[in-house]
């Protein structure tokens, strides 16, 4: 381990020594000067006449006077009475009747007859269908009606959150759920 000279360890960190001799006098005479400078402004302004003049203006009499309340517009006059003009009402002649325009009976054009001709048509030959296959059996229809045996399933159900995405996208199906409950209740 080395040690560190008094210059270095103020360099890291360590505090100087403050009751040495200050290095700049500049500084401590350069704040002394600002403060006589501003001093003899201060002086000269009060014998030049500032303060007179601060003091007349502050011995004149003061003046006090009465202003009148303003006094409210007068409200405007009422409006003259619009004189109304009857006119005389137009005579116009009656619209005429309706009359229906007179019924046209128009007679549809004769049918084409069709005539039938007798033309030999050529049949195909016939083939003869393969077996049918086996009936398949039909599966068990399932019981929509399950017994529960839950004293919590209407909470249960109603608790069932239909996603989002298969709501928006109109997915619908049916689920089919099988387990195996142990005797002693687990559900595996």
């Amino acid at each position: 381990m080395t040690t560190a000279s008094p210059s270095r360890l103020a360099a890291i960190g360590r505090p100087r020594r403050f009751g040495n001799k200050q290095t700049h006098p500049v500084r401590r005479f350069g704040g002394i000067a600002i403060a006589i400078a501003l001093h003899l402004v201060l002086i000269w302004a009060l014998v030049n006449g500032l303060a007179t003049r601060v003091v007349q203006i502050v011995q004149q009499p003061i003046e006090a006077r009465i202003i009148a309340p303003v006094k409210p517009p007068p409200p405007p006059p009422p409006p003259k009475p619009v004189e109304k003009v009857v006119s005389k009402p137009r005579v116009t002649a009656p619209p005429p009747p309706f009359v229906p325009p007179p019924e046209v009976h128009v007679q549809a054009p004769p049918q084409p007859t069709i005539t039938h001709q007798d033309v030999p048509v050529q049949s195909a030959p016939v083939h003869e269908a393969p077996p049918a296959p086996a009936p398949v059996p039909v599966a068990k229809p399932v019981n929509r009606e399950i017994g529960v045996v839950c004293p919590n399933s209407d909470e249960v159900r109603s608790s069932i959150v239909y996603p989002a995405e298969a709501q928006d996208n109109n997915i619908t199906g049916e689920v089919t759920v099988e387990f195996t409950v142990d005797p002693d209740g687990r559900v595996t």
